[in-house]
């Protein structure tokens, strides 16, 4: 961090040698020092950021190493990835391997890490973790981006889950909703060898 500010020091010292004398130079100083402060606070949070995501893989790993992530059917022909909201899914030929807490981009990184076999359908349930972001875009291009990586097709799970089918907090589903996730789940999968339209 010290290399950055110290360039960044240099390249102002010599834009401030091009201000015209009409502003004061301890004006011009007291804004280069403002400067170096929001500098010095955006690479604090980018470190603090970088330790948080490095935390969060730690931990990640550590489930995957502790066996606490939920997998199920391990001859399945549908696999399906997702966060704690998959947690109480289960169908017959299905594979169910449950990350709590996970968000999308850990999602593509254990998806680019593990043997996850071949399945003939794969099936992606993430998004409640990343809903603290304030760019629903961007998190949208994430899905897009894990989407193309495995040549799965989007499934809107809200054409049949309904409000009551979320517990309190509105981001978790109850048992009503986790069997509508499992006939939601088992269409798509499409055990009889059709194809399935996203929209049926």
């Amino acid at each position: 961090m010290g290399c950055y500010l110290e360039d960044y020091r240099a390249r102002v010292g010599n834009w401030l040698q091009g201000l015209p004398d009409a502003m004061p130079k301890a004006r011009r100083w007291g804004r280069l020092r403002q400067l170096e402060e929001k500098l010095e606070n955006a690479m604090k949070q980018i470190e603090e950021l970088k330790r948080k995501n490095s935390a969060l893989e730690d931990q990640l790993r550590g489930a995957v190493a502790r066996g606490d992530t939920v997998q199920r059917q391990q001859d399945a022909e549908c696999l399906v990835l997702g966060d704690s909201i998959i947690r109480n899914v289960e169908a017959e030929h299905m594979r169910v391997q449950c990350f709590p807490g996970i968000r999308t981009e850990q999602l593509q990184r254990v998806i680019d890490n593990r043997d996850l076999g071949v399945p003939d359908t794969v099936l992606i349930h993430v998004g409640t973790n990343d809903l603290r972001w304030r760019r629903i875009g961007a998190l949208n291009d994430r899905y897009d981006s894990v989407a193309r990586s495995l040549g799965v097709t989007f499934v809107d799970p809200n054409s049949l889950i309904e409000d009551w089918d979320f517990g309190r907090d509105g981001l978790r589903i109850n048992t009503s909703g986790a069997r509508k996730l499992d006939q939601l789940y088992s269409r798509v999968c499409d055990f009889g060898g059709r194809v399935q339209n996203r929209n049926e």
